[in-house]
């Protein structure tokens, strides 16, 4: 997945988000572009919500108790949600075990 001209769909409980422009792997995460359509908005708060909370102790290490406590809330909000990515070029459909969208990049692990 390390060419830049292929391009996944993300799916949020069966709901076209948006495209992903694959990057790089790096152990078991993959990183990327993410293109979110309209109806992504939906969804945005909640990666909003993450987003916010991994950047405000930024220099401080490790998160306050309290950071750890609303970053954990947030993964299990987004978690509760079900991904897939489909790859158009491939016809092939990939479940996700692990999604975060921090404004247009993309990580995500594979299930």
């Amino acid at each position: 997945m390390s060419s830049s001209k292929i391009e996944l769909q993300l799916y949020i409980d069966e709901l076209h988000v948006g495209t992903i422009r694959p990057g790089r792997h790096e152990n078991s995460w993959n990183f990327g572009d993410f293109e979110p359509l309209i109806c992504f908005s939906k969804f945005a708060p909640m990666f909003g919500r993450w987003s916010l909370i991994m950047h405000a102790d930024s220099d401080v290490e490790p998160l306050s108790e309290a950071a750890a406590e609303e970053l954990r809330e947030a993964e299990m909000e987004i978690d509760r949600h079900r991904f897939r990515v489909f790859s158009p070029e491939q016809k092939q459909w990939t479940s996700l075990s692990e999604v975060n969208i921090d404004g247009s990049m993309i990580e995500w692990r594979e299930a």
